[in-house]
Order: structure tokens, then C-alpha cells, then sequence
């Protein structure tokens, strides 16, 4: 009976190792891809972009306000290709070139002068 029982947690641990490895690999394979090019078209469902290997389809139904993304805006789309079908998970317009961010802060309370 202990034998047996020793026998089937073996049997267990091994399919849990395997399990594992099988889904870190997938894991692997499915990583998000940037690609920034020009709106060719755009329905709300699918989007063309131009980018440097030619037109790709893109599906950005589960992508919010894509519909603000007009013909001819640049975009940088990140996506995962499952099945062969090039799915989007998020659409932003890049910074423009030698334009930068400003931060400011502002403190609600008055610096105190330096002690003399």
C-alpha cells in the first residue's frame, strides 16, 4: 500500500513539472510585439498600420477608444500574434521627435526663509 501510494505522488509531481515547463514555454511565445507606423484604415475592429515591413491587419476590438485613431495618425500598437491573427492590446500616439515632457510640481505650502 505505501509503495502504491509512493508510486502515485511520484506519478503526481511529475505531471505538475511538466505542466509547469509546457506553460512557461508557451509563455515565451506569446510576448508582446511594438510595431509604430501609419493608420491606412481603421473600423473600430480591425486596423491597417504601415509600418517598416509593409501593411499588417491588426484585430483591436478588445482596444478602448479606437476610434480616435484617424488615417494617416502615427501609432505604436502593441500586439501578440495568436492562431495567425495579429491581436492588439494597446494603441498610443508616439512623442514627437525633440519634444519632451514637462513635469512641473508645486507645493501648496510657502518655503521657509533660511535661519540667520
Amino acid at each position: 500500500m505505501k509503495r502504491a501510494l509512493l508510486v502515485l505522488v511520484a506519478v503526481l509531481i511529475g505531471f505538475a513539472l511538466v505542466t509547469t515547463a509546457f506553460a512557461q514555454e508557451k509563455a515565451k511565445t506569446e510576448k508582446s510585439v511594438k510595431l509604430t507606423g501609419e493608420v491606412v484604415s481603421n473600423d473600430g475592429k480591425m486596423m491597417t498600420v504601415k509600418g517598416p515591413k509593409g501593411e499588417q491587419n491588426f484585430d483591436v476590438s478588445g482596444v478602448k477608444k479606437v476610434g480616435k485613431y484617424k488615417v494617416g495618425d502615427q501609432v505604436t500598437i502593441s500586439y501578440k500574434e495568436k492562431d495567425g491573427v495579429l491581436t492588439a492590446s494597446s494603441i498610443k500616439k508616439p512623442l514627437m521627435k525633440g519634444k519632451e515632457k514637462m513635469e512641473t510640481t508645486e507645493s501648496a505650502e510657502k518655503p521657509t526663509p533660511p535661519a540667520k
